[in-house]
């Protein structure tokens, strides 16, 4: 017995060694481009295009980053035409770690104000393709702690690592397709979000389920109970009262299973990177389905989005309302706008001197 943990153990420890020197070579930007160019992250590799061809378009911008929200929300195109310079670099699925490496990226070439999407709810757990553009030591020295979310990262990068070796070997003359090469050119960033939402599910929304998404989303400001709960006596109702905040401070906020206090230090890492090169830091709230409905009327308290610690250090900037959008042909699921609401939600932003 005694040698068989021996050799299992020296066998454990010589995996964990080759895992990390795989997961510490340095991709080439041309890999990262292959991986994303065909998928629906293919942002990255505009974004790479930009920086390595463009970065006059950068200096004394204003850079979007975040996730598909921003993609598809904010038109760059109509803020050019109002003679606003502004780059739309947001990339599908939330991560503020991806949001950092590419403020990062774009520092050297002096943006005038990077604009960082602001979540409803605190994001968790790390970017989809943070295994493909942070090195392990790298995303430790910006505030990754040794959790579930580093463990899942480490062995894709592992993963990662043995394509990249592969690609080194196998792809060596690969370049990107014409279609591919017509997207790397495009001026602006901003991404027309698929679909249409389905009248059905906007009637839902507009007919009883926005009021109870609204209370879902802000339960945490209400004692986590429900308009129709209050008074409500008996021990199952204790019970699940209890059990919700149990969730909420137990699950939703740890750091070892959701990451969240990793989230929260990688923009704390932009902003004292934004103070010493003298560039602005904000954050700008985008709206869900749900919030472009009228809760004058209701009796809890709610907020479009939870505060996390960094809206301290980074003003959020959100409009008062969003009723102006409160049609199903602006929308194109129950996230996301489309053109004509992205249209519409840009105009308003500019209307509202949000850029000034």
């Amino acid at each position: 017995m005694k040698r068989f943990l021996l050799q299992f153990g020296t066998i454990s420890l010589v995996f964990l060694i080759i895992c990390t020197v795989l997961s510490s070579l340095t991709y080439s930007e041309r890999f990262i481009m292959y991986k994303t160019l065909d998928t629906p992250y293919k942002k990255v590799a505009w974004n790479l295009n930009v920086i390595e061809k463009h970065p006059e378009r950068l200096k004394n911008s204003t850079v979007f980053l975040g996730s598909s929200l921003v993609q598809g929300a904010i038109q760059d195109s109509l803020l050019q035409a109002k003679n606003i310079a502004a780059v739309n670099m947001a990339v599908p699925h939330n991560g503020n770690d991806l949001n950092l490496y590419f403020f990062e990226r774009i520092l050297p070439l002096n943006p005038e104000k990077v604009v960082w999407l602001k979540g409803k709810v605190p994001y968790t757990g790390l970017h989809k393709l943070t295994p493909l553009l942070y090195k392990p030591g790298t995303l430790l020295s910006k505030g990754q702690g040794l959790n579930s979310s580093f463990i899942h990262y480490f062995f894709k990068r592992v993963k990662l690592s043995m394509e990249f070796i592969g690609f080194q070997l196998f792809q060596g003359e690969w370049k990107p397709t014409s279609s591919e090469q017509t997207f790397l050119n495009r001026p602006y960033g901003y991404i027309i979000a698929p679909g249409a939402l389905e009248q059905e599910v906007f009637v839902s929304y507009q007919q009883k389920g926005n009021a109870r998404t609204d209370e879902y989303f802000n339960l945490y400001l209400n004692d986590f109970k429900y308009q129709k709960e209050l008074g409500a006596d008996g021990i199952g109702h204790t019970v699940q009262n209890w059990k919700r905040k149990l969730v909420h401070k137990g699950y939703l906020k740890s750091n070892f299973l959701r990451n969240v206090g990793a989230q929260e230090a990688f923009v704390s890492q932009a902003v004292d990177q934004g103070l010493e090169n003298q560039i602005e830091l904000t954050k700008l709230y985008v709206p869900l389905l749900v919030d472009a409905f009228d809760y004058s009327q209701a009796s809890y308290r709610r907020s479009f989005y939870q505060k996390t610690t960094t809206d301290e250090q980074v003003p959020v900037n959100s409009l008062n309302a969003f009723t102006f959008l409160g049609q199903a042909d602006l929308w194109s699921d129950e996230d996301h706008v489309n053109e004509e609401g992205a249209f519409l939600f840009t105009n308003a932003l500019i209307q509202a001197c949000i850029f000034e």
